[in-house]
């Protein structure tokens, strides 16, 4: 009776060039508690427990998705609302206080990624294997506070377009039908496929 939900894409080179606009961009949409997703899809609307959103590169690509769940019966009703936000953060239209939200949010989590030593050595790793510089642990919260709310709205606009975007829904095969009602092709794959 529950429906696992995920949706996302693969980034060119051309979309991780600035990777502290994803890291605010995700955490914006679907990073913690008082993300705009979160808010809209648990804390308004009661229909998962949990939603979030990531966005980040490798060395040559990236990923970017939006993970979460709901009950087969709101499938449909989820998707449309994720949709919904995701089109009015390309519209410019959320208020400021979201906005400074998510960017304190991340600038005062930022510490905990370091909190264990293999951690630390991962994020270096991780550097060095993108090309960037070392100093970069050091400069993120500054590049975040820089960042302007409209390169924010523009790479979520580009990043997580919903026409962009593929969508996988596994569930029970009678979900199909709801899902057509949305307008866009449905394909149905069994899981056996992916065992």
């Amino acid at each position: 009776n529950q429906a696992q939900i995920r949706i996302g894409r693969y980034l060119n080179k051309d979309h991780i060039e600035r990777p502290e606009i994803l890291s605010l961009g995700s955490g914006f949409l679907g990073g913690g508690f008082t993300s705009k997703l979160m808010r809209a899809v648990r804390t308004s609307e009661g229909l998962t427990y949990s939603i979030g959103a990531f966005a980040a590169g490798q060395k040559e690509y990236g990923r970017a998705g939006i993970s979460t769940f709901t009950k087969d019966v709101t499938a449909k009703a989820l998707i449309e609302l994720v949709d919904k936000n995701l089109l009015e953060v390309q519209q410019n239209q959320f208020s400021d206080e979201e906005f400074e939200r998510a960017r304190n949010y991340l600038i005062g989590s930022y510490p905990f990624n370091f909190e264990l030593s293999e951690e630390f050595m991962g994020q270096i790793i991780s550097l060095d294997h993108e090309g960037r510089p070392l100093e970069t642990l050091y400069r993120f919260p500054s590049l975040i506070k820089g960042l302007k709310r409209k390169e924010v709205v523009d790479v979520i606009g580009n990043i997580f377009d919903p026409s962009q975007l593929t969508y996988v829904v596994l569930g029970e095969k009678k979900l199909a039908k709801e899902l057509e009602k949305m307008g866009v092709p449905v394909e149905v794959r069994s899981y056996k496929e992916f065992l």
